[in-house]
C-alpha cells in the first residue's frame, strides 16, 4: 500500500467531488475522470510544469480542457483545484474518492505483504477472518517482499499491522538500544 501523501489536504476535495457525483448519480464517470487525471498528474514532468513559477495552473487547465473530454462540473473542479494550487494532489484526491465509494458499497481494501507467496487457502482464511472482524466485504490484494523474511504485513486503509519478522527484529533492536 501506498502512503497518500497530503491525504489531509486532499481528504476535503474528494469529499466534495464524491458527494457531488452521487448527488448527481453519476459515481462511476466521476471516478474514471480521477483516475484519468490523477495519472496524468503522477508524471514527473507535469508535476514539474505545474511547479514551475512561470506556468500557471489554470493554463494547464486549459490545455487538459482543450484537450480531453470532461464535463462542466469537471472543469469546475479544476479549476477549484488550480485556484487553490492543489492540481499535485490529484492522484490522492482519486485514492480517497475509490475509499468513500467503497465505504458506500460496504467494501474495504486489503492489502497484504508477506515474505512468501500466500496459498490460495490461506488467503481465503485471511479474508474471513478481516470479513468477521470487519463487518465489510473484503477486497484482497496482496505482493511479495523477501525482506520482511517472515510474517506478514497488512494494511487497511491508514491502519497497518505488521506481524513480520522483520519488524520484530527491528523493534528487538530498538529496545535492546
Amino acid at each position: 500500500m501506498q502512503f497518500i501523501s497530503g491525504k489531509h489536504i486532499a481528504r476535503p476535495y474528494a469529499e466534495a467531488a464524491f458527494r457531488f457525483a452521487k448527488a448527481e448519480s453519476k459515481l462511476p464517470a466521476w471516478q474514471k475522470f480521477l483516475h484519468a487525471m490523477s495519472v496524468l498528474f503522477s508524471d514527473v514532468a507535469l508535476q514539474e510544469a505545474i511547479k514551475n513559477p512561470f506556468v500557471t495552473q489554470s493554463h494547464v487547465v486549459a490545455v487538459l480542457v482543450e484537450n480531453t473530454s470532461v464535463t462542466p462540473a469537471q472543469v469546475n473542479f479544476l479549476k477549484l483545484l488550480a485556484e487553490y494550487r492543489r492540481l499535485g494532489d490529484l492522484p490522492a484526491i482519486a485514492i480517497l474518492f475509490d475509499t468513500l465509494q467503497d465505504k458506500e458499497a460496504g467494501l474495504v481494501r486489503v492489502h497484504v505483504t508477506s515474505a512468501f507467496p500466500l496459498e490460495e487457502a490461506t488467503q481465503r482464511e485471511l479474508v474471513k477472518k478481516l470479513q468477521d472482524k470487519l463487518k465489510q466485504e473484503v477486497l484482497l490484494s496482496a505482493d511479495i517482499d523477501p525482506s520482511l523474511l517472515g510474517g506478514i504485513r497488512v494494511c487497511i486503509a491508514d491502519r497497518v499491522l505488521d506481524a513480520s519478522v522483520k519488524n520484530a527484529l527491528t523493534q528487538l533492536y530498538q529496545d535492546l538500544r
